[in-house]
Order: C-alpha cells, then sequence, then structure tokens
C-alpha cells in the first residue's frame, strides 16, 4: 500500500520583511524675512591731494641753503630754500639811488616850473620858454615814477631771494642741490608741497548712479564708506564733486569723495575702494546666502514644506547685503529654506531641522 503524506507548510519559509524607514536628514535652516535692503556697489578708487603746490625758482641765483628737510610737514609762510640774495640787494641799493636822483631832479624841475609860471602872464618869460620847462617838470614827474616801479621790482626780486611755503602739506624731495644755480630759465622746479589732510578719493561710478550721488552731495553728509584692499585701514567721506561729463566710451562719471587723513595713512597715488549706497529696497525678501545652490548656472532653494519634505525651488536673486541675499522670484516671506546640508537632499525626501551651531567665542 502506498502511504501519501501531505506536505505540511515549512515552519522555515521566511516571512516578509517589513519596509525599513528612510532616515530623516539633519539640516540647517532658515526662514525667509522682509527686509529693507540698502543696495551698494564697490568701485575702485585712487587717492589724490587736494592741493599740490610747485615751488619754482622766480630768480635767477645760487642756491644758499635748504632750510626743511625733504619729508618734512611745513606750514603756510614757512621758508624753504634761501637764493643767494647779495646781487638783489645790489640792484635793490642802485634802485633806491636812482629813485632818489630821479626826486631831486622832479623837484628842482618843478621849482623852475613854479617860479616862471607867473613871470609867464607878465611876458617876462617867452611862452616858448616856459613850455620847455613845463614839459622838463612832467617828464621829472614820470621819471619818479619810474624809479620808483624800479624799486618796487627790485624789492620783489630780493623777496623771491626767499622761497616759501604757500600752503600746508608735506615736502617732497628736493629737485636741486645746495650751491646750484636756479632761476626761471634752468633748474627752475625746487620741489613740491603736497596737502595730505584732507585729501581727495577719486573714482568713476556707472552713469545710472548719478541721481544717487547727487543725493549724497546735496546732503553733505559723511556717509560714503572707503577702505584699502588688503588693510584695515576705512574712512567714511562726503561726496564734494561730480563731474559735467559722462565718458562716451566707459558710460562713467569722473566723482570724488573729500576724506580726513589726520594720521595720514594714506598718500596720493594710492589704491583704496568707495562703497556707494545707490538705493534701499523697501520690503526686501531675504534669504541667507548660503541658502542658495546653482544648477547650470540657475539659483535654486531646498524649500521644506509642512511636512518636513523638501522641494527644489527655482528662484531669481538680487543683491546681496552682507551674508544675505535679496530674491525677487520664487519664495514667499516665512517659507523655510535648508542652509547647511542640501548635497544629500532629494526632492519629497524628508529633513529634521536642527540649530545652526553657535560660532566660536574663543
Amino acid at each position: 500500500a502506498l502511504l501519501l503524506l501531505a506536505a505540511a507548510p515549512s515552519s522555515c519559509r521566511k516571512k516578509q520583511a517589513a519596509p525599513v524607514p528612510v532616515p530623516e536628514i539633519p539640516v540647517v535652516a532658515a526662514a525667509a524675512v522682509v527686509a529693507d535692503v540698502p543696495v551698494h556697489r564697490e568701485y575702485p578708487a585712487s587717492v589724490m591731494s587736494m592741493r599740490t603746490v610747485v615751488l619754482e625758482a622766480r630768480v635767477e641765483g645760487w642756491l644758499l641753503q635748504q632750510k626743511v628737510a625733504d619729508g618734512s610737514m611745513v606750514e603756510p609762510g614757512q621758508v624753504i630754500y634761501e637764493i643767494d640774495p647779495a646781487p638783489f640787494i645790489v640792484s635793490l641799493d642802485q634802485a633806491r639811488a636812482n629813485l632818489a636822483v630821479a626826486i631831486a631832479q622832479e623837484a628842482d624841475a618843478r621849482q623852475k616850473y613854479e617860479r616862471n609860471k607867473p613871470l609867464v602872464e607878465v611876458d617876462a618869460v617867452s611862452q616858448e620858454e616856459f613850455d620847455s620847462l613845463e614839459a622838463d617838470y612832467r617828464a621829472a614827474q614820470a621819471q619818479v615814477l619810474s624809479n620808483r616801479a624800479q624799486v618796487e621790482q627790485a624789492e620783489l626780486n630780493l623777496s623771491y631771494c626767499t622761497v616759501i611755503s604757500p600752503a600746508k602739506g608735506q615736502l617732497s624731495k628736493s629737485q636741486v642741490w645746495e650751491g646750484t644755480l636756479v632761476g626761471p630759465s634752468m633748474n627752475r622746479t625746487l620741489n613740491n608741497v603736497r596737502q595730505l589732510d584732507p585729501v581727495w578719493i577719486q573714482f568713476q561710478p556707472v552713469s545710472q548712479d548719478i541721481p544717487a550721488l547727487r543725493e549724497l552731495m546735496k546732503s553733505g553728509a559723511a556717509s560714503t564708506p572707503t577702505s584699502m584692499p588688503g588693510s584695515d585701514w576705512s574712512r567714511t567721506g562726503k561726496i564734494v564733486f561730480i563731474d559735467n561729463e559722462v565718458g562716451a566710451r566707459t558710460s562713467t562719471i569722473v566723482a570724488r569723495l573729500e576724506v580726513p587723513n589726520p594720521d595720514l595713512a594714506i598718500v596720493p597715488g594710492a589704491y583704496v575702494s568707495v562703497t556707494l549706497l545707490v538705493e534701499t529696497l523697501k520690503g526686501a525678501i531675504t534669504i541667507p546666502t548660503d541658502a542658495i545652490v546653482y544648477q547650470s548656472a540657475q539659483a535654486m532653494v531646498w524649500v521644506i514644506g509642512a511636512d518636513d519634505a523638501v522641494k527644489a525651488v527655482t528662484i531669481e536673486t538680487g543683491p546681496q547685503d552682507g551674508s544675505n541675499t535679496v530674491v525677487k522670484k520664487g519664495i514667499a516671506a516665512g517659507d523655510r529654506v535648508v542652509v547647511k546640508g542640501q548635497l544629500k537632499l532629494k526632492p519629497g525626501r524628508k529633513v529634521v531641522v536642527e540649530p545652526a551651531a553657535k560660532p566660536s567665542t574663543q
């Protein structure tokens, strides 16, 4: 007989595995907020002296002495150079002597004229002779004026032997040595003095910034920051000049700031940068710049929904303000965006928001 045995279900058959839950991805997030955002533009600029005075020899002579060392700070009226005055003293003495002679001759001619004036009325002296005396008197008067002018010119030439600074500033390097023959026709330029406090900062903003420049200049306030790249130097200046023509090729205009420089930290020729406030965006939506990622040059952010699932949203960005960026299109105020942890995200994945790490106080 055949023994038939029913096959019992195998107890070793595996049970169907339960789905493994997808872990939530930890991220740092921030909410989009509404704020008034100042819009700045940064321009390269150069430092200029507000006043540069060239010291020149106005008379010819031997340079006797340089009274002030190169690089010294000088005041208006301070003596910088001395040109040998001896020849000019002699010329002045000669001019004064000639004036004295002319005055004496004028007095003699006047006496003769006045003595003969009543005589011509009674025909004691001919009219022709009197006319000659009058002409001599007028000529003597003119000679006095001429000699007096020569004295003044000689005094002026003597004063030119002392070369003074007409301005406050720093003396540059001398162009001549003591003992050099100087004058209008040779070795004319002796040195220069540059005003260093305050200074001009010249830059060339684009033409569309002209209205902002006008407003800043109108206010007269020192509200435009200036800084030196690679240095902690910074100052706030005021707009004092806007040119009257826009460059045809560059579409820029020349403008100047006046910046205090009491510590003489910058000198003419140095390169600095100017940060210009051009407008303020009222009620702009801003997010941390770190939240923005780029795919094929397109800006996007990961937005966290109410169920903590993320989705990629394309946005249109505006200007930056510090660590934040203005968003023109794509998100609304209050939307949560991922600031840190974007690399692991995929659309629909859920995230857990962790608090941002506090900056180290060490």
